[in-house]
């Protein structure tokens, strides 16, 4: 059985590894900001198509 060494990470992997992690962490960051804009965007579109519909209530009411 062979025992197996420890592997050793150079600073210039570990900083590698770091501008990596902070890389995912900023585009993780960005998707979730995106994700909040869609969910309030789809809000402003669904009380803009309650207006639209009120609209079109009182605009048949006055034709009629």
């Amino acid at each position: 059985m062979t025992i197996k060494q420890p592997s050793i990470i150079t600073p210039e992997e570990l900083k590698n590894i770091k501008d990596l992690q902070s890389e995912i962490n900023n585009v993780t960051f960005q998707l979730g900001q995106l994700h909040f804009s869609k969910i309030k965007l789809e809000e402003q579109e669904n009380l803009i198509k309650i207006q639209l519909s009120e609209l079109e209530k009182k605009e048949a009411k006055i034709a009629n």
